[in-house]
């Protein structure tokens, strides 16, 4: 999943869109927010306390390139994600999203 710290200046949603491009070389636009994540919340060691944003995002243009922030960019079907292979916290923000895209009127989720 790309992700990356904010850009001073850019909405959520620009450095959201931005780092789908340096990771992926896919174009996104971003749709709407599907979650909020506190790391300080998880059981997955933080260097530093930060919030994990999760969007939906439309791809509108580029291609598959990998970066030097990248090892692969792959699509996969629900049935077919690699769950094992998922970091914790990878593992439980798409674990929202497959609750998300089966019933997209599943509120985002926050830390409460």
């Amino acid at each position: 999943m790309p992700g990356g710290a904010c850009e001073v200046g850019d909405t959520p949603a620009e450095n959201a869109a931005r780092e789908v491009w340096e990771e992926t070389g896919y174009r996104v636009e971003i749709i709407r927010l599907l979650g909020i994540f506190d790391n300080s919340h998880r059981p997955i060691p933080a260097s530093r306390h930060g919030y994990l944003m999760l969007f939906q995002g439309k791809v509108v243009g580029g291609e598959a390139t990998l970066s030097n922030e990248s090892l692969a960019v792959e699509w996969f079907p629900l049935e077919a994600i690699p769950w094992d292979q998922l970091s914790r916290g990878h593992y439980e923000r798409l674990q929202h999203v497959v609750k998300w895209y089966r019933d997209p009127t599943t509120p985002p989720y926050f830390d409460s």
